[in-house]
């Protein structure tokens, strides 16, 4: 949990974030999706008031939902309500700091009193599974997720100028982790899915020209 929240918050919400980096280079959208929009309301709604606990669970990715998800863009989804302690409502955002900055990550010291009221809180489980790591395991999932578009961008085009530049052995590697990465989305995009492929047979008959490596 402590790993994967230092990894999410330099992709998301560091002072500096490589997301928003990325996608100056690859011009692609920045996208969650999730099920989890408007569920803490959802909550309210059964009684009139909040229940005094309450967690979206891993409805935050879209690996483990089958249900339609919504779109939200990177303000919408560290926006997104998650958690319900105790008259207190938490957001992705909040998690993700929680994780990384409080309870024991790479900025361990809570230096806000919300983070210090979050930490003071007993540990809450849901069948038999903590809620800030079942949060925190949805998150990652949602920004794995919205990562891959970028990811498949990045090692095709690494991979075209390794083999433009003569390098088609290289080229073979950027390519064979093009299409393993893109092995979710080939029924999906089977325009991306032929073009990963092609590019791949092109570097493997250029290296099948070359001498014989020491």
């Amino acid at each position: 949990m402590l790993q994967a929240s230092a990894i999410v918050r330099q992709l998301l919400i560091d002072e500096r974030p490589l997301l928003p980096l990325m996608k100056r280079i690859t011009n692609q959208p920045i996208i969650f999706q999730t099920k989890a929009a408007g569920m803490v309301e959802w909550s309210k709604s059964i009684t009139g008031s909040y229940p005094q606990i309450f967690t979206v669970g891993h409805s935050i990715g879209p690996s483990r939902t089958e249900n339609q998800t919504k779109k939200l863009k990177l303000k919408e989804f560290l926006a997104l309500k998650v958690l319900i302690l105790w008259d207190d409502i938490y957001t992705v955002h909040d998690v993700l700091t929680y994780c990384a900055n409080a309870a024991g990550g790479v900025h361990h010291t809570p230096k806000s009193d919300r983070l210090k009221t979050m930490l003071a809180k007993p540990e809450v489980g849901f069948n038999g599974v903590p809620a800030i790591p079942q949060l925190m395991e949805g998150i990652s999932d949602a920004v794995d997720w919205v990562c891959r578009p970028h990811e498949l961008f990045l090692l095709n085009r690494l991979g075209r100028e390794a083999l433009l530049g003569g390098a088609p052995r290289i080229a073979i590697n950027y390519f064979e982790r093009t299409v393993c990465a893109a092995e979710g989305i080939k029924d999906h995009r089977p325009d991306l899915w032929a073009l990963f492929q092609s590019n791949l047979a092109e570097a493997r008959e250029a290296a099948s020209n070359l001498p014989e490596e020491d």
